[in-house]
């Protein structure tokens, strides 16, 4: 959070907007998800880590492609460098979302479910009803 965060103000001080917006807007997208999984949630965590992720892997490709002429290419590797940890982050973001799918309590809940309907399916017929 910190990392993007500066970086992201860091950049629109340089002129680069778009890369500084979208750190901001990736750091809100990760710490979403990471609230998402202290609720025990699987599915909605996982998009905004994949679309956090992808605002941050934006910024990157753009540090990348920037020329050896308008910058030398070790101020730009380092640039990105110190980037990188947040791809940690995704992964244990990643990870925890795994965790949360299958720890035990979810797994119990999914069970249940298709229990229910099943039962729902397979009960008998009131007097009333006809299968059409």
């Amino acid at each position: 959070m910190g990392l993007n965060t500066l970086g992201g103000a860091a950049f629109i001080m340089n002129g680069y907007d778009k890369c500084g917006i979208a750190l901001f807007i990736s750091t809100v997208l990760l710490v979403a998800a990471l609230v998402f999984i202290a609720f025990k949630k699987s599915l909605v965590p996982l998009i905004l880590t994949i679309v956090g992720s992808g605002f941050y892997i934006y910024t990157l490709a753009v540090i990348e492609a920037i020329p050896n002429t308008k910058i030398p290419k070790e101020y730009t590797e380092a640039l990105s460098a110190k980037h990188f940890p947040t791809v940690a982050v995704t992964v244990l973001l990643i990870l925890l979302v795994i965790f949360n799918f299958f720890s035990e309590e979810a797994v119990q809940k999914r069970i249940e479910k298709r229990n229910f309907k099943k039962a729902e399916q397979d009960r008998s017929l009131n007097d009333d009803e006809k299968i059409l």
